[in-house]
């Protein structure tokens, strides 16, 4: 049996990084943690191993946290397991399941892991390869039953191309699927369908306006943003390839912002140029003219008015190891999408990605950032906090000597605190085990 435990080398590293406060004087809320879990995974092993599929977490009406994780190692099979724990971090169960396999539209984040009543709500890969939403129980933790997704496939579309990225929960406890699928001409485009908790389509849509012309342009979901009016903001990520010459052609990047009703009806559309670059052809090859672009964002309406937008940018890469540089750009627009002001987040020698964000309730936006320090050493972890104006600070950061850090999920429970779940790495040891850092609406624990 798999025991909860505190590695006492992590806690006392965690805590002379980040402030962590668990004495007499202690003035955060005694269920405010850093645990480190003996669930131990497989690293780097297998055709579908990755340090990346584990931590997507979620918590239900009475506090209790769930944690997912995938063991890759080719003689288990490879498998989903779900890790339980109480609101101050004791573990409740561990269970294995078959395989299933999730997808990561965003470099680390997960988004597909909800809780609706004593439900949870995975979608995912079954094991013979279809789209299906798996139903949980929370109480203990047996599968209650599967929806399959085919339903939402649009005619003509490539079935063998369609996917699920993410799925969200809306106010009234419905499921708004974020799917992406490629034309027979081989432009890949979006879909947005609202389920009801039993699998019922209420509608969907794949008709969104964004013109495609040619194979390998595209348009996929990045984000979803429920307006207090009931309507919706649909983020997407445009990009479009256009010859201007023989030797060479550019590539635009576009954010698409369709706000929907209830009903699923259009009501708007909006756009904002996000980057692009030249790709020049010569008789040897081709190579890019670097310019930044954006790959996926996320939106959240700002009580100031207006929208901010957190992003994942590409801006370049390092010579040193060819590895793609990547960095946080936060923008505030006006209500019709305007740009009014931005900022980045770059440390030195880093290339950061966005592995979980949540809106808190005064309307500032908690992000961490997954920190891949370059040259390699070992990776660390930021929380970062945007303020209401597009303004950021650094809240901490969360890192150890000789190990790597991934947060690969974020939630916020019912009582406000937020919930982190992902994985710490030993340098040189084949296996991670899972932790789950829950703090005070500040990142304080």
């Amino acid at each position: 049996m798999l025991v909860n435990r505190i590695f006492p080398i992590v806690l006392i590293s965690l805590c002379s990084l980040c402030a962590c406060k668990k004495t007499a004087t202690n003035t955060y809320s005694a269920d405010t943690f850093f645990k480190v879990y003996n669930a131990p995974i497989a690293k780097d092993l297998g055709s579908n191993a990755t340090t990346n599929s584990s931590g997507a977490v979620t918590s239900d009406a009475n506090g209790n946290i769930y944690i997912l994780y995938y063991d890759a190692l080719l003689a288990n099979n490879g498998a989903l397991y779900m890790l339980k724990t109480d609101k101050y971090g004791k573990m409740v169960f561990n269970k294995r399941y078959f395989k299933f396999y999730l997808y990561q539209q965003v470099y680390y984040y997960i988004a597909n892991f909800i809780c609706l009543d004593e439900t949870l709500y995975l979608a995912g890969l079954d094991s013979t390869g279809k789209w299906t939403i798996l139903k949980i129980n929370c109480t203990d933790g047996q599968v209650a039953g599967q929806i399959p997704l085919a339903g939402i496939i649009p005619p003509g579309a490539k079935v063998s191309s369609f996917s699920i990225a993410d799925m969200w929960q809306t106010k009234a406890g419905n499921l708004l699927i974020n799917a992406y699928y490629t034309t027979p001409l081989g432009y890949t485009k979006p879909i947005l369908s609202l389920l009801s908790p039993d699998g019922t389509i209420i509608w969907s849509k794949s008709d969104f306006p964004f013109p495609l012309f040619k194979s390998g342009d595209y348009e996929e979901g990045s984000c979803i943003s429920e307006l207090a009016n009931g309507n919706f903001v649909f983020g997407t990520v445009g990009v479009r390839w256009t010859n201007t010459a023989v030797a060479y052609e550019t590539k635009t990047v576009e954010l698409n912002f369709y706000t929907l009703s209830s009903g699923g009806s259009l009501l708007s559309v909006d756009s904002l140029t996000a980057g692009g670059e030249v790709q020049y052809y010569y008789i040897s090859g081709i190579y890019n003219k670097i310019s930044p672009e954006i790959l996926s964002f996320f939106l959240f309406p700002s009580p100031l008015g207006g929208y901010i937008i957190a992003a994942n940018e590409y801006y370049g890469y390092t010579s040193q190891s060819g590895n793609y540089l990547y960095r946080l750009k936060v923008i505030k627009t006006d209500i019709s999408f305007h740009v009014l002001d931005s900022a980045y987040v770059n440390p030195a020698n880093s290339d950061v990605n966005i592995s979980g964000i949540v809106q808190k309730a005064d309307g500032s936006i908690m992000v961490s950032l997954e920190d891949q320090q370059l040259p390699v050493t070992n990776d660390l972890c930021y929380l970062y906090e945007i303020a209401p104006d597009a303004s950021v600070k650094k809240v901490r950061q969360v890192g150890l000597s000789s190990q790597s850090t991934f947060i690969s999920g974020m939630s916020q429970a019912n009582d406000g605190h937020i919930v982190m779940g992902g994985l710490i790495q030993t340098n040189g040891i084949d296996t991670n085990n899972i932790f789950i850092l829950k703090t005070d609406g500040n990142g304080n624990y």
